[in-house]
């Protein structure tokens, strides 16, 4: 059994006040970052995760590119498609090929 001082915790907040998020972004050690490549916005909030010393984890889209391209891909787990792949499967161009 793993203790609870080693486990991994998560939480969602929307509309979060600018003080209590001026508490919960320095003690996050992961940012998720996800949303569909091309169509949502991903704001900054992301960077301020980053800067604060947390794992990206995270789809190809807005902010996370621009982070992942100065401090490099191998620094993020992204996963997903690019805006492009999207485009191309909802335009029925292309058939994405599942992995097992």
């Amino acid at each position: 059994m793993i203790p609870r001082s080693a486990q991994a915790q998560s939480g969602v907040s929307a509309g979060v006040r600018r003080t209590l998020a001026e508490r919960l972004i320095p003690a996050a050690d992961v940012s998720n970052q996800i949303s569909t490549a091309g169509y949502e916005a991903s704001g900054t909030s992301n960077m301020k995760f980053m800067m604060n010393g947390a794992l990206t984890l995270g789809t190809r889209d807005g902010a996370t590119i621009e982070m992942a391209q100065e401090a490099g891909e191998e620094n993020f787990f992204l996963f997903g498609l690019t805006a492009q792949q999207v485009a191309d499967t909802r335009a029925g161009t292309t058939r994405l090929a599942l992995r097992a």
